[in-house]
C-alpha cells in the first residue's frame, strides 16, 4: 500500500504500544485513569458503575516518571560547561529554540524525553530568508541577517512526531534521506481568531516541503503550503539515543519498570478494595423468620428464636497484609530496576578522549547515555555552524561523574548527624555545605534564618 504524507510507517505503528505506555506513565494518575480498562481491566462480574468507583480511587504510584526525573538531575545538576563551544555560538545557545530555553534546559527536556522512550530528536533549522535581501540579486548579506536577527536555532521532535523515515546505504553509511515530522501551527482564523492547524514537515537533504491537513479530510487531501531549499546538504535531524536497537529506532531502557509499574497500578487497586473489605463489618443472621424484625446495637442484647444465629463477616487482617508485603516487594524492584542505570558495567565503556589515549573505562548505562547526549548536542552545535558558514561548532562537555554527586550526599548526610549529635552547630554546617559547593555560595545564613521562621518553603508561604 502506497503510503500518504500523514501516514505513519511501520516501523513508526510498531512502538506505538510502548509510547502508549509510557506516556500514561509519565502523565501520573490523571493519565492511568483516562486510558481506563487498558491498564485496569474491569473484573469478569463487575457491573461498570463499580468499575467506575475503583477507577476514580485508583492513585499511580509514579516510580516510572520518578526515575526519569531523578537521573535526569543527575547529569544536570552540574552546568554544561561551554567553553570550548564556538564563540560565534555562545550567544545562540542561550536561547537555544528561540523559546527561551538555554542549552542546559533544552538538553534536559531532550534527554529526560529520551531516557523515557529509547530516543529522542533535535531539528537544528533557519528561519525563512525570502524578501529580506537588500541587494537587487537578492543575496542575504551579513548585514541582512544580523538586521532580521536570523540565526539557526533547534527544537524537540518527539518520537511521537517523526512519523516516517527512509534510510539509504551511501557510500557504504547509512544515511536519512527522507523525514516526515508531524507538527502544529497556530494560524489567524478572522478578523480575531486563531486556530491549530495539523502539518506535516518533509525534510530530504537539501530541500524541505510542508504539507497541511483539510479542514474536512475525509473529503479532500492534504495539501503542500510551503517548500523550498536549504543551504546544508544533509538533513539537520539528530538522535539522542538510550536505548538503540537501529538506526531511528529504540527500546527504552526503563522498559521493565514501565512494566512493573502498571503491576503495581493493579495490584495497588485490589490493594484499596481489599483494605475497604477489612474496614467494613457486614452482620447477618440465620435461622430467622425473612419477615421478622431485629435490631441489634453495642448496648442491647438480641434475643434469637432456636436454632437462629448472628454473626459478622470482615475481611482478614492476614490478606491485607499479603497485598501490602506484595506491593512493598514491588517497590523494591522497582527501585532496583530504575538504579541498575547507575551500576558501573565493563559492558557499557567510553574511550578516554581527555586522556589521549585509548585506555578504556567501566561506565554505569546513565553515564554511557550522559556521553550519548553530549556526541548528540556536538552534531547540533556543528550543524548550527554549517547554517552560519563557520567550519567548527565546538564542543559542549555533560556531566558524567555521578560518583560526585553520590559523595556529596552522603557529606551532606554526615554533617546532618553531627548536627543532630550537637558535636557542630546548624551554622557551622551551614557554610561547610557553602564550602563544598552543595549550596550557592550568595545564601547568608540569617537571611535564611528568616525565611525558614517565617514559615516559608522554596519561597511559598505555608
Amino acid at each position: 500500500m502506497t503510503l500518504k504524507v500523514n501516514d505513519p510507517s511501520a516501523e513508526y505503528t510498531a512502538g506505538q504500544g510502548d509510547r502508549d505506555l509510557i506516556d500514561a506513565l509519565m502523565g501520573g494518575t490523571a493519565a492511568m485513569r483516562a486510558v481506563g480498562e487498558k491498564y485496569l481491566p474491569r473484573f469478569e462480574m463487575e457491573c461498570p458503575e463499580d468499575y467506575k468507583k475503583r477507577l476514580a480511587c485508583a492513585t499511580l504510584y509514579p516510580a516510572f516518571s520518578e526515575t526519569v526525573k531523578n537521573m535526569t538531575g543527575r547529569v544536570f545538576y552540574r552546568p554544561i560547561n561551554r567553553d570550548e563551544v564556538a564563540d560565534d555560538l555562545k550567544g545562540d545557545i542561550e536561547n537555544i529554540d528561540l523559546q527561551g530555553n538555554d542549552l542546559d534546559v533544552f538538553a534536559a527536556s531532550w534527554f529526560s524525553s529520551g531516557l523515557a522512550y529509547g530516543l529522542c530528536h533535535a531539528l537544528v533549522d533557519y528561519p525563512k530568508t525570502a524578501g529580506l535581501s537588500s541587494r537587487a540579486d537578492g543575496v542575504l548579506t551579513l548585514q541582512d541577517a544580523k538586521a532580521a536577527n536570523l540565526r539557526p536555532y533547534a527544537r524537540l521532535v518527539r518520537p511521537h512526531d517523526l512519523i516516517g523515515w527512509i534510510v539509504e546505504i551511501q557510500n557504504n553509511v547509512s544515511t536519512l534521506v527522507q523525514a516526515r515530522i508531524r507538527e502544529t501551527a497556530t494560524v489567524r482564523d478572522g478578523a480575531y481568531g486563531a486556530k491549530l492547524v495539523n502539518r506535516v514537515r518533509v525534510l530530504e537533504p537539501g530541500r524541505f516541503e510542508v504539507w497541511e491537513e483539510p479542514e474536512d479530510s475525509r473529503k479532500a487531501d492534504w495539501t503542500l503550503v510551503d517548500e523550498g531549499q536549504t543551504s546544508i546538504s544533509s538533513i539537520p535531524l539528530v538522535t539522542f539515543y538510550s536505548g538503540r536497537t537501529g538506526m531511528l529506532q529504540a527500546k527504552s531502557p526503563l522498559l521493565e519498570l514501565a512494566h512493573l509499574n502498571i503491576k503495581h497500578w493493579q495490584e495497588q487497586s485490589d490493594q484499596d478494595a481489599s483494605v475497604r473489605f477489612a474496614r467494613i463489618r457486614i452482620v447477618y443472621a440465620a435461622g430467622i423468620d425473612g419477615e421478622a424484625k431485629i435490631s441489634a446495637s453495642a448496648e442491647s442484647v438480641v434475643q434469637l428464636p432456636a436454632g437462629a444465629s448472628m454473626g459478622v463477616v470482615q475481611g482478614s487482617a492476614e490478606s491485607v497484609k499479603v497485598g501490602s508485603d506484595s506491593l512493598a516487594a514491588l517497590e523494591d524492584q522497582m527501585r532496583e530496576a530504575g538504579a541498575k542505570l547507575l551500576v558501573k558495567s565493563s559492558q557499557a565503556t567510553k574511550a578516554v578522549a581527555q586522556a589521549k589515549s585509548d585506555a578504556i573505562v567501566e561506565q554505569s548505562a546513565l553515564g554511557a547515555m550522559a556521553q550519548g547526549l553530549e556526541d548528540a548536542i556536538d552534531q547540533v552545535l556543528q550543524i548550527m555552524a554549517e547554517f552560519r558558514g563557520i567550519d567548527d561548532g565546538g564542543h559542549a562537555d555533560v556531566n558524567d561523574d555521578f560518583d560526585a554527586l553520590d559523595d556529596q550526599a552522603a557529606g551532606v548526610d554526615g554533617l546532618t548527624k553531627l548536627v543532630a549529635s550537637e558535636i557542630i552547630s546548624e551554622e557551622t554546617a551551614f557554610n561547610e555545605c557553602k564550602r563544598r559547593g552543595v549550596i550557592s555560595n550568595e545564601l547568608d545564613w540569617q537571611a535564611e534564618q528568616e525565611r525558614i521562621n517565617s514559615g516559608a518553603v522554596n519561597g511559598v508561604p505555608v
